[in-house]
């Protein structure tokens, strides 16, 4: 009994990752894909949570105000800019740039 569901838990798991997956857009895909090539020691376990968050950045319209109060570091400038760059490039305005 407990084997079967072990077994119902790791399909059902299986199925909903499988949903995930297929409800990505194609602009989260290449924001992940450019995102992972710069920073490959983040676990790809991490892209649904990272994905959803540009994409909820680009819903809000990119707001600068948002920026002011993440820490400025050269990883927040390549997320926010390849959210900008892939997910809504309307907002091509609100690029940062982090000065060293």
């Amino acid at each position: 009994m407990k084997r079967a569901l072990i077994v119902a838990a790791t399909l059902a798991l299986v199925a909903l990752a499988a949903v995930l997956m297929l409800a990505r857009s194609d602009a989260g895909d290449r924001f992940w894909t450019d995102f992972h090539a710069l920073y490959p020691c983040i676990p790809a376990s991490a892209e649904a949570g990272h994905v959803a968050k540009a994409e909820q950045l680009c819903e809000a319209g990119a707001p600068l105000a948002w920026w002011a109060v993440w820490p400025h570091s050269q990883g927040n400038a390549d997320f926010w800019n390849l959210a900008i760059e892939h997910v809504c490039p309307e907002h091509s305005a609100h690029l940062v740039s982090v000065t060293p």
